[in-house]
């Protein structure tokens, strides 16, 4: 058995079940139902852990250190998490229908949202899954820009962006784009004071707090701008 496979089995089963049948029905968990199974939510980091900690959460076996949970939740469904808070942004308070998704790693997310009744089309440069995963769906382009360019007017979302490539994600976003950001923004690239120095608008609401679940535990927001015109 592969290692990737291992870590993802020695996630609780019930995480594993929720998480899988948001696929098939469209219906992501609620926060309050993820978290008790998520990395950090019951225990702090596990550099600060006593070394007799038995890694259990709520009596279950986690069979691996945290940081293992994350890391297997990222390489498996993503960096951000679809919730039902999510889903409740995106498709009922922003009443968006369809949707461009800059950089779609596994494809997870946008496989929920589709199953959601969203229009959600991709764009992934590199990522064909990590430790031969593979990945939940192919993304449509290869190339962003191209993307951006053959679907005008869609708003487009970006999912912790990296901080090393802000500059040459604002190249490719079209003149008044509407940009929605999750993602802990503190670790991610795109910054406010980023956008504020180059020419981009915050949107109102500007932002929907606790509505993206993040590999690592916890929720974090969804910020709307508008790129320079």
């Amino acid at each position: 058995m592969s290692k990737a496979i291992a870590l993802r089995i020695a996630l609780h089963p019930e995480l594993i079940r929720l998480l899988d049948q948001a696929i098939i029905t469209g219906k992501p968990a609620l926060w309050a139902n993820l978290a008790p199974y998520m990395p950090y939510t019951n225990h702090p980091d596990i550099c600060t852990l006593p070394k007799t900690w038995d890694r259990t959460i709520d009596g279950y076996s986690l069979s691996m250190p945290e940081e293992c949970v994350w890391t297997t939740l990222r390489d498996w469904y993503g960096w951000g998490i679809p919730c039902a808070e999510t889903l409740d942004v995106l498709k009922n308070k922003l009443a968006l229908t369809k949707i461009l998704e800059f950089g779609q790693g596994t494809g997870y997310m946008a496989r929920v949202l589709e199953a959601a009744g969203l229009n959600v089309i991709t764009a992934e440069c590199f990522n064909r899954g990590y430790d031969g995963i593979g990945v939940w769906r192919l993304p449509d382009y290869n190339d962003a820009r191209e993307m951006i360019q053959k679907n005008p007017g869609a708003p487009i979302l970006i999912s912790w962006p990296d901080p090393e490539a802000s500059a040459e994600i604002i190249s490719m976003l079209a003149p008044g784009q509407k940009v929605i950001i999750g993602g802990r923004r503190a670790y991610c690239g795109l910054q406010d004071g980023y956008l504020l120095a180059n020419g981009f608008t915050r949107l109102y609401p500007h932002t929907y707090p606790n509505s993206l679940a993040s590999m690592s535990g916890g929720l974090s927001g969804l910020s709307l701008w508008k790129a320079p015109a």
